[in-house]
């Protein structure tokens, strides 16, 4: 039986989490940390990885017991864990959220819960971004499912898409308490870490029972529409798997380049670099930067505004839930 007090943060993504998890949750004192990031412990990927895609029926007796046993090896002397991966927050569309749930429980019994959210609209146009930047070149209307004025459900084959009106906070957020207990669950929204950090940092802090402070860190760099549009076409013909034009390689001099255990020529080095990362976005946002673009978003206003009534009044119930005036945020 673990003694340890168990804290996890299941995002969601682009809620702020590679922020956390790299300039907060690492430096808490009293804590050890589990957790995606460049401060991620080598016992994350060897115990806590592996509980994502762990199936509810293969909760052996045994298996809690060797996973609880190699936790307290890791985080010994520590009485305090904090585990951050906003995979638990249930994958494709929420879809594999109980069983994570379930599994948190068995584990951890009595874990307590950091939950981070952001307004739908606003999660959806940062999710179709980060999907452009890693390959893809859907449409939103494919991303949305949004055919004839209206949304459709997620189509589970195929590119990443949503169902909008899965993205019930209320829902979600209610099923976390169902699960570990009102008490046990944080709830903040990602608006008030933008616009009122001193705020979400004090109620953190509060829930974790630690010291306060506030992070300093350099926050992820922000594509232009212009370089986003570029990359999302480029993305139809890289050679990535996923589309029927792979006709640009990704990584054109691989095989002529020395490679890493050959040497370190600082030459060699970056023309190795720029071969692995030419249709990435990191050089293509540079170079595209300079593009004249009104900046603006994918989801058009209608859209958003629409996905937005839809989940109105959900948003103001969870608000009066979680004692956030989420209003003054937009959400309703």
């Amino acid at each position: 039986m673990l003694t340890n007090d168990v804290y996890i943060h299941i995002g969601l993504p682009k809620t702020g989490t590679t922020f956390l998890q790299e300039c907060y949750f690492p430096y808490l004192k009293d804590f050890f940390y589990f957790g995606i990031g460049t401060k991620a412990s080598p016992e994350y990927y060897n115990v806590i990885h592996p509980l994502k895609s762990r199936g509810v029926m293969s909760l052996t007796d045994e298996y809690v017991r060797n996973t609880r046993e190699q936790i307290k090896t890791a985080s010994y002397p520590h009485k305090k864990i904090l585990i951050s991966d906003e995979n638990f927050d249930g994958g494709n569309n929420f879809s594999g959220l109980a069983d994570n749930c379930i599994v948190l429980k068995k584990i951890f019994s009595k874990p307590k819960i950091i939950f981070t959210f952001r307004r739908q609209d606003s999660f959806l146009e940062s999710y179709y971004r980060e999907c452009i930047k890693t390959g893809d070149f859907i449409s939103v209307k494919y991303f949305l499912r949004y055919y004839n004025d209206s949304f459709g459900s997620y189509f589970g084959r195929g590119s990443i898409n949503f169902d909008v009106y899965n993205l019930n906070w209320l829902l979600y957020y209610r099923h976390l308490t169902d699960t570990f207990g009102e008490e046990n669950v944080l709830a903040l929204p990602f608006e008030m870490l933008k616009q009122e950090n001193t705020i979400f940092f004090t109620r953190m802090a509060d829930f974790l029972g630690t010291g306060n402070f506030i992070p300093n860190g350099v926050k992820n760099p922000r594509h232009s529409y212009a370089a986003l549009r570029a990359v999302r076409f480029l993305n139809r013909f890289v050679n990535n798997g996923r589309n029927g034009f792979p006709i640009l390689i990704q990584n054109p001099f691989a095989k002529i380049l020395p490679s890493k255990r050959e040497g370190k020529n600082d030459l060699i080095t970056k023309l190795r670099d720029i071969s692995n990362n030419y249709l990435r976005m990191k050089y293509l946002s540079r170079m595209l930067s300079h593009i004249p673009c009104n900046e603006q978003q994918f989801i058009s206003p209608e859209i958003r505004n629409k996905i937005m009534l839809i989940h109105a009044e959900s948003n103001r119930e969870l608000a009066e839930e979680i004692k956030i005036d989420l209003q003054k945020y937009s959400y309703y």
